[in-house]
């Protein structure tokens, strides 16, 4: 798997065109169960997706669902978000426009909870 171990607590997946993208769908969703981390999916280089591929893009994030980790995708083409608009998918996902902005995001919602678990709130 393409998979960048980024932190502890991150999975960096450089996500390649199909037929490549469904094993390795496969495997971060194995993974994720084995060892649940944040996970961003950079899909710059995906050109397109399936109904398969956005099925296993929901079957990952309902693997994620239990635990505090995000999936967040980073780099998605316009023709790509596409067809998370036409399938209605649009809303479910979290998308950031890279991977380095996607990593902010998670880097600065974790701070905001630790500040929170700090001051006796829990998110």
């Amino acid at each position: 798997m393409a998979a960048e171990d980024w932190s502890e607590n991150v999975y960096i997946v450089h996500m390649p065109d199909d037929p490549a993208f469904s094993d390795e769908m496969e495997s971060l969703i194995r993974q994720s169960g084995e060892d649940p981390r944040h996970a961003v999916l950079d899909l710059a280089a995906v050109t397109f997706l399936n109904s398969s591929n956005l099925s296993q893009l929901i079957r990952l994030r309902q693997a994620l669902g239990p635990t505090t980790c995000r999936l967040v995708l980073a780099a998605v083409r316009p023709e790509v978000w596409s067809a998370f608009k036409v399938a209605g998918l649009d809303k479910l996902f979290s998308v950031s426009e890279s991977v380095p902005l996607a990593l902010a995001g998670l880097q600065a919602a974790a701070q905001h909870a630790f500040a929170d678990r700090r001051n006796g709130q829990i998110r």
